[in-house]
This record gives C-alpha cells, structure tokens and sequence, in this order.
C-alpha cells in the first residue's frame, strides 16, 4: 500500500502542472473549397461554451468521420 501511495504522490505534480500548463491557442482559419458543398464554415468570435472562439461548422461526413479542408490554419506561437 505504501508503494501505491509513494507512486501516486511521485505523479502528482506531472498531473498538476499539466493541468495548470493547459492555455487556449490563438488562430487564424480560413477553409478552402475543395468538399464543394460540404465546405467548413468558420464563423469567428461566437461564445463556444462560454469562450469566444471560431466556430467551425459544416464539412464532409463520411461514415462516422467528419473532414475539413482549410486552405489556411495558423496557430500562433507564444513562447
């Protein structure tokens, strides 16, 4: 038991400083039209569970997997 415990407490801050590293990144998305009329439509700054966010709707179902296609997806570095 004390073995178990010893473990856990050796984990504990890995856990906790990658919940605590998790940030939001920053975006620029522009879809392209390769899927014809199942291109993504990315509508920007909507209140996606409580944050602003690009909403990226639409795309191609094939089976249970969803596509997007995007011309351009930039994510900012911060360092």
């Amino acid at each position: 038991m004390k073995a178990v415990v010893y473990r856990f407490l050796q984990a504990s801050p890995f856990v906790l400083y990658s919940l605590l590293a998790a940030t939001t990144a920053l975006a620029q998305i522009t879809p392209d039209n390769t899927l014809g009329n199942e291109s993504s439509v990315v509508t920007p700054n909507v209140d996606v569970k409580g944050a602003l966010a690009d909403l990226i709707e639409g795309g191609a179902i094939r089976e249970s997997n969803l596509f997007h296609s995007f011309s351009d997806f930039n994510v900012a570095e911060f360092g």
